[in-house]
């Protein structure tokens, strides 16, 4: 039998029966529309509703396979046709539903009608916290033009290295993993895609129920994906007059790189004929989809208005409001059409069924994009992202000073003072080198090199009594990011500096050089900074902060629902900036401070 030969990748997307309804009579009706650009050549196989079992897994399946006649994109003349095959499979188990399908017609407009799309998020969150993050694709909360809309990064595993600094009010909308030995994508439609060789229906279904089995686990919750704006339900916003829709952006990059991927040319129907625009036009259409539009009160685009040909009477562009979400209406969109596999569908059909636009609300903390709706999170991605950089020491409750009194016969920073602690601290972490570059055309209070791990650390120290006070950061984090610019010094720059440690700190005998040999200084700097995996460090040891104190305050602004002083927001942008600052310098943001 035919359908024991097929092979498919592990590619799907996923849906949810939430109503628990039967399907049967919905999934022949889906059926018939994604295999609706069938040439006139029968189906290869046609099997809907069929039930079957494997591995003491129920599940129902529907397949069919035919050919569809696509036209050639290179040659301007209908005569020339590509004969290709296609199929769409959609296996229900339980009361999840997933859709397989190559070559045929969208269906995901109807599907989110009758269903709940499982989305990027929903995935992200199930996954372990051991796994790599290879690729994000972020999405910021903002349609403005004057913002960045949207980053991409990409690296070995990005969990640490991303710096959370406002991850709050970004959407992650493509993610790709390594999970072991396998590579999984994430895009923002909801198909999950894992890299392997081609399965047969049985095999994709025993891979579809794992992941069904970790979706309905309610106690796993991703620690990273946690940082970044979170789904919210678009009714629960609609309905309790949380927020209204104030404007809309077209995302225009979106729908252009759809075009493209189909056939790149843009018609208008002209005496019952579709017709290709022209380049003109096409640039036109192109503008008006780049422009930022505002909306009044009941939805109606505020910047244009047209008059019905039907009834004469005014109108306006319009952001509707359904059962699954929002659409435009757009009488614009509705004059051109695109062609995909011999089938003509509207610019206006073709970004409501993808939802390729995003609208904001008179709340700047909500975002709809790609379909879902988006909570901003920042205040939990920043204290997560402040508490991973902070590293505490008992040592830090006993001292008194910055320094201590220097002396003029003083070989060593007294025992009770923040420098002292910053070198026994580094003395035991192996550092080789420890310089003391305090004042002058200091790069940092002190500079370490450690050979075993090649890391290189700047370290800026500031002493004040106990205390969540903001201002106390300022000078601090100030020189921390100033002197980032340093830190990726060559030997050539480092070795000039080395005339000025080659001393005594002022009016005292304590030796700039606290480790290490200066005889050797060349040779060591050489090797380190050679090594691949050199890395650096910029941090700043605060001996008025508490670790357990800050938590203490992080919870209640956590919990939304205890008084927080305004210094302790001011307290999380400032060490924010810093640990951005550093991550976007490529340098690791530590914090030293009491426990």
């Amino acid at each position: 039998m035919i359908e024991n030969k097929l092979s498919i990748t592990k590619s799907a997307v996923f849906y949810k029966n939430d109503s628990g309804c039967d399907t049967s009579e919905i999934i022949e009706k889906l059926m018939n529309l994604a295999s609706s650009n069938k040439n006139k050549k029968d189906f290869v196989l046609d099997e809907i509703n069929k039930k079957s079992e494997y591995k003491d897994i129920n599940y129902k399946y529907s397949l069919r396979v035919f050919q569809v006649n696509k036209n050639v994109n290179f040659i301007n003349d209908d005569e020339f046709i590509d004969l290709v095959y296609a199929y769409v499979l959609i296996i229900e188990i339980n009361n999840y539903i997933l859709v397989f399908s190559k070559n045929s017609l969208s269906i995901s407009k109807e599907l989110k009608e009758k269903f709940r799309l499982i989305k990027n998020i929903d995935f992200a969150n199930i996954l372990s916290d051991d796994v790599e993050y290879q690729k994000l694709t972020l999405r910021n909360m903002t349609i403005s033009e004057k913002d960045i809309r949207s980053r991409a990064y990409e690296a070995h595993d990005l969990k640490g290295l991303l710096s959370l600094h406002s991850a709050g009010r970004s959407i992650p909308s493509y993610i790709k993993i390594k999970e072991g030995n396998k590579k999984i994508s994430l895009s923002s439609v909801g198909r999950i895609i894992e890299d392997s060789e081609r399965i047969d229906i049985n095999s994709l279904v025993f891979w579809a129920k794992s992941k069904i089995d970790l979706l309905n686990n309610k106690n796993l919750k991703n620690s990273f994906i946690s940082n970044f704006a979170r789904s919210v339900d678009l009714n629960d916003i609609l309905k309790n007059n949380k927020s209204k829709p104030v404007s809309i952006l077209l995302e225009y990059h979106l729908i252009f790189e759809y075009i493209e991927s189909v056939e790149d040319k843009i018609y208008k129907i002209k005496n019952g004929k579709y017709i290709e625009v022209t380049g003109r036009i096409r640039r036109i259409i192109s503008n008006l989809m780049e422009k930022v539009y505002d909306l009044d009160l009941n939805g109606c685009c505020t910047s244009n208005t047209y008059r019905s040909w039907k009834s004469k009477t005014l109108c306006k562009d319009k952001l509707r409001t359904n059962k699954s979400g929002f659409s435009i209406q757009a009488r614009a969109l509705k004059l051109y059409y695109i062609c995909k596999d011999g089938n003509y569908i509207s610019i206006q059909e073709l970004i409501n069924k993808n939802k390729f636009f995003s609208v904001i609300f008179d709340n700047p903390s909500y975002m709809y994009f790609m379909g879902c709706c988006f909570q901003n999170n920042s205040n939990i991605s920043e204290i997560s992202n402040i508490l991973d950089s902070m590293e505490a020491f008992d040592e830090i409750n006993n001292v008194t000073s910055e320094k201590g009194e220097i002396k003029i016969n003083s070989k060593n920073f007294e025992s009770n003072s923040l420098f002292y602690l910053i070198e026994k601290i580094h003395a035991k972490k192996k550092d080789k080198y420890i310089f003391c570059d305090d004042l002058g055309d200091e790069w940092a209070d002190h500079i370490t090199i450690n050979e075993k791990e090649n890391s290189i650390s700047f370290i800026h120290s500031k002493h004040k009594d106990t205390s969540n006070s903001a201002s106390n950061l300022h000078d601090v984090v100030g020189q921390a990011i100033k002197n980032l610019g340093n830190i990726r010094f060559s030997k050539e720059q480092f070795l000039r500096k080395k005339k000025t440690l080659d001393g005594f700190y002022s009016r005292s005998k304590i030796h700039k050089v606290r480790r290490g040999n200066l005889d050797k200084l060349e040779a060591d700097l050489d090797k380190v900074l050679k090594q691949h995996s050199l890395h650096r460090k910029c941090i700043i040891a605060c001996s008025f902060l508490s670790k357990k104190s800050l938590e203490g305050e992080f919870n209640k602004l956590v919990s939304n629902n205890k008084y927080v002083r305004g210094n302790i927001v001011q307290l999380i942008w400032i060490l924010s900036s810093f640990i951005h600052a550093a991550k976007e310098s490529g340098v690791i943001p530590i914090i030293y401070c009491r426990p």
